[in-house]
């Protein structure tokens, strides 16, 4: 597995096959996961979080809802709701980010599993119902998926619980000795889950997984880097990063990575990048962003600068787009004259302040007055999300490029939308904002339906979780059900097949075995000989077959449409077919 990589470049975690059995053996029975239950699968497989909705629910023989490709509108907020309603989703997987942007309840959804990110104790309150599990999941990828789970209830603190079955988490401090409960300690974690250690990175390996004698059976134990404590009942409160590395929307930012590249600039003497608290409407997990703050470089008399500000915030945007993932991108950036020192001379980034509201990218530029009604409703809005005055939100400002939103901002904007009534009866969608991402387009859009976008508003948008979609989404096609007649018919058929193979090899072979009278045989009795016959054949169609013909039976297949009945359907059809009863490892690079 990849993890999403604190610098913007993923680290590979060598993951043993044994590691994910045992996280499947114990998880289901924990998350109380059932044969009736309908997972939505709506994390990219790129993230381990997609393990925890896949897996589980095929393990018990549950349905797992896939959701649409690409970053479609229908993974957020209203849509995402509707989407789930209508597939009829039990079990709901998913960062606290994005179950914030849902605008209401989901009466059918009787479990939800958050990890990924801390989870606000008022999003807690606001999805609790009777009947109604919560979990809190925390773990990272080099421990293969999950480590710790809670149960989370309202009116009381929200905690990263107590490890998994065959797990074991232990809290050390900085010489590596057990703290005491309701000390402060780094999160240890040891088990089977343990993964091997980072691909082509011994050096990294380790630091990173120490042998100690607290870990199970004396064996090692993973260093997460996240500092907690054990509470009085005896669960683990996770209190945050022990270094600069914090979570934004899922993934791993290392804050002094963004501080080396503000630094590049000749016209910067200091940088800090913190994430910070902001208000919004609700409180709920999108309270939290990256804000950037410099100190100008003195000019050469050694006075303090005195640069343009806005055409170094406008520098260092461009500078942060190109060199960093747009996650990376802190929509914040304030000039201060010095920042805040602790007494060793660090930079106190728990001492710096709030943003003044100004986002990179809107430096140097007139802010463009709304010209109606619906323009104003529309910029008070993203005004409020944005967390700035209305006042210094430019009607021409890119929601995306000048602004630094992003798909859970725009979810957000959506709900507000519709919550005023703006857009009339459709009501605005998130496909809208991505296709006019500025308040005039917008509200071109919402008051005259069909209206094409007022200049200004055209740039293909992007965010944090990746590329707008370049025109209109694909309609969803209706789900292909299939009768119980059809599909038991499809498993007699390939039943069948499987069983004439097998005879076919065993044929010649019980024929050679009853009338050569060679050493093998002759010394089996005339009953057995059959019986070795069978097994021969056996083995050769589970261990021989697909080792001799998987590759030639793939090779020349590529993604694509055949004709059913074709050539390369049947090729394709005996290749499931000998990669279906084969267990045979190896085959995993086959197509």
């Amino acid at each position: 597995m990849y993890t999403s990589g604190s610098s913007g470049r993923p680290k590979g975690v060598a993951i043993a096959h044994s590691s994910i059995c045992n996280f499947l053996a114990v998880v289901p029975a924990v998350y109380d996961v059932r044969p009736d239950d309908r997972v939505y699968q709506g994390m990219t497989l790129s993230f381990d979080f997609s393990v925890e909705e896949i897996w589980p629910t095929w393990t018990v023989g549950g349905t797992v809802v896939a959701g649409p490709p690409g970053t479609g509108s229908a993974r957020l907020g209203t849509e995402l709701a509707d989407l789930l309603e209508e597939s009829g989703v039990t079990v709901f997987y998913c960062v606290p980010t994005l179950l914030a942007t849902i605008p209401r309840d989901l009466p059918a959804v009787r479990s939800i599993v958050v990890g990924g990110e801390a989870c606000p104790a008022r999003l807690v309150e606001r999805w609790s119902r009777p009947g109604r599990r919560i979990l809190n999941t925390y773990g990272p990828t080099e421990i293969t998926v999950t480590a710790t789970v809670a149960e989370l209830r309202p009116g009381r603190p929200v905690t990263i619980g107590r490890p998994l079955p065959t797990y074991t988490v232990v809290l050390l401090d900085n010489l590596l000795r057990r703290v005491p409960d309701g000390a402060v300690g780094e999160i240890c974690v040891g088990g089977p889950g343990l993964a091997r250690g980072y691909a082509g990175r011994p050096d990294l390996t380790a630091e990173r997984f120490i042998e100690h004698p607290l870990a199970p059976r004396g064996g090692r134990l993973y260093r997460t880097g996240d500092l907690g404590r054990i509470t009085a009942d005896g669960e683990i409160e996770f209190l945050g990063r022990a270094d600069d590395e914090v979570k934004v929307r899922g993934y791993r930012v290392d804050l002094g990575e963004i501080d080396n590249v503000l630094l590049e600039d000749p016209g910067v003497a200091e940088a800090a990048t913190a994430l910070v608290a902001l208000p919004n409407r609700n409180g709920e997990g999108e309270g939290r962003e990256l804000s950037a703050y410099v100190v100008p470089a003195p000019d050469r008399g050694g006075q303090a600068g005195t640069a343009d500000g806005d055409a170094l915030v406008a520098r260092l945007h461009q500078r942060l787009r190109h060199r960093l993932p747009a996650y990376m991108v802190p929509p914040f950036l304030d000039i201060l004259p010095r920042l805040p020192a602790m007494p060793s001379g660090k930079v106190d980034r728990r001492r710096l302040p709030t943003p003044t509201g100004r986002r990179l990218g809107s430096g140097g530029r007139p802010v463009v007055p709304p010209r109606d009604e619906t323009e104003s409703r529309v910029r008070d809005v993203w005004a409020e999300v944005f967390g700035m005055g209305p006042d210094a939100l430019s009607t021409d400002a890119d929601f995306f490029g000048d602004l630094g939103g992003h798909s859970l901002l725009a979810a957000q904007v959506v709900s507000l939308l519709r919550s005023r009534g703006i857009g009339g009866d459709t009501g605005a969608t998130l496909r809208d904002v991505y296709a006019h991402p500025t308040v005039r387009g917008l509200a071109a859009r919402l008051g005259a339906p069909g209206a094409t976008e007022a200049a200004g508003g055209g740039a293909a948008a992007r965010d944090g979780t990746g590329a707008a979609p370049a025109g209109p989404l694909p309609v969803r096609p209706r789900p292909l059900r299939h009768s119980g007649a059809r599909v038991t018919a499809a498993g007699l058929v390939q039943a069948v097949v499987l069983y004439v193979q097998l005879f076919v090899l065993t044929l010649p072979l019980a024929t050679v075995f009853s009338w050569q009278d060679g050493t093998f045989t002759s010394r089996a009795p005339v009953p057995v000989r059959p019986v070795l016959a069978v097994l021969v054949g056996y083995f050769g169609i589970r261990w021989l077959l697909p080792v001799v013909l998987a590759r030639p039976l793939a090779a020349g297949i590529r993604p694509g449409r055949y004709p059913l009945w074709g050539a390369t359907y049947l090729r394709l059809w005996t290749l499931a077919l000998l990669l279906a009863v084969s267990p045979l490892p190896t085959l995993g690079g086959s197509p």
